[in-house]
């Protein structure tokens, strides 16, 4: 057996090479250390890398930096998988069922699933379905500045609300027909969503009622903000955000905005909404007209009427 097919054996049993030969002398160093196995793999990598430009056999040192990196490839994996066994949800209509479980615990008076489209509308229907609710969207779309899209100036929702960031056009000095052509904009596409999903059916009457937000999920909040500033000015008597999956610090900052927030699962660290979901595909315009059209009879019946007693409180109708 070769000095390189030993140094190649070692390497792929996990043991400490003592040095890495045949790459040394052509490298201009002496040996790989091997006092310690942060150092031996640290230098692996070094060696890699200066002799990336090589044309040279890299054996030795490719197969160290390829165990280094499969090694923390294991780590992080290992972590992930820690955190996802913890509230990994199959698709959006489990995390409903799941939502609904927290939401059928609290007092609502007069309550009312609203869902942000389109991901939050598989999610709401369930809630809506288990706690027979009535159904409906709340369209909101975000004014982008111009040039800055993923920056917003403001937000435009059902019913024809219109709400501002006043401090973000002053500082950028933002002119009246910049603001006036990007809501115009928006609006149209406002109106064909709301035209695609409810067809003629006229949007449910919001004043007075407990609106319960849903989406699929959070991850710093910004559309769920844009989406309370638009809700209040149809006059609802309390607000409540409820959501699957949310980072822990996202929760706690909405609760300045909105009367109460429902986080069915708070994960930390935090790798986005889609990592919690088996099956995060986008839901199309034919999905959330057809969810609505099931919904039209949630909310109506009797059993709502005696579920919500005089009292408030809410008898799940769902085994725990």
């Amino acid at each position: 057996m070769t000095n390189r097919a030993r140094a190649h054996r070692r390497l792929a049993l996990g043991s400490r090479p003592r040095r890495c030969e045949g790459l040394a002398p052509r490298l201009g160093t002496t040996r790989c250390t091997a006092s310690r196995r942060n150092r031996s793999n640290d230098f692996c990598i070094s060696l890699l890398r200066r002799s990336h430009r090589r044309t040279w056999n890299r054996g030795p040192a490719l197969a160290c930096s390829r165990t280094v990196a499969r090694r923390r490839r294991r780590k992080v994996a290992s972590r992930l998988l820690d955190h996802v066994d913890m509230a990994l949800f199959a698709n959006r209509r489990e995390a409903g069922r799941r939502l609904a479980r927290r939401l059928g615990a609290k007092a609502f008076s007069r309550p009312i699933a609203l869902a942000l489209p389109r991901g939050g509308v598989p999610v709401a229907f369930e809630v809506a379905r288990l706690l027979d609710l009535p159904l409906d969207v709340f369209v909101v779309r975000k004014l982008g500045v111009p040039g800055h899209p993923e920056l917003a100036l403001g937000a435009i929702a059902s019913g024809g609300i219109r709400v501002l960031n006043h401090d973000v056009i002053g500082m950028l000095g933002i002119p009246r027909s910049e603001i006036e052509r990007v809501a115009e904009s928006e609006a149209s596409e406002l109106v064909r969503r709301e035209h695609a999903y409810r067809g003629h059916r006229p949007p449910l009457e919001l004043k007075g009622r407990t609106a319960i937000l849903i989406d699929d999920g959070l991850a710093t909040g910004a559309s769920m903000r844009a989406a309370l500033k638009a809700l209040r000015q149809h006059e609802p008597a309390r607000v409540v955000v409820a959501v699957p999956v949310a980072p822990p610090d996202t929760c706690r900052d909405l609760r300045d905005d909105a009367g109460e927030v429902v986080c069915a699962e708070t994960p930390e660290p935090f790798y986005g909404v889609g990592a919690w979901y088996d099956d995060f595909s986008q839901t199309s315009d034919g999905e959330v007209a057809k969810l609505l059209e099931r919904a039209e009879g949630f909310g109506v019946s009797t059993a709502r009427d005696r579920r919500y007693s005089s009292s408030g409180a809410p008898t799940p109708p769902f085994s725990s």
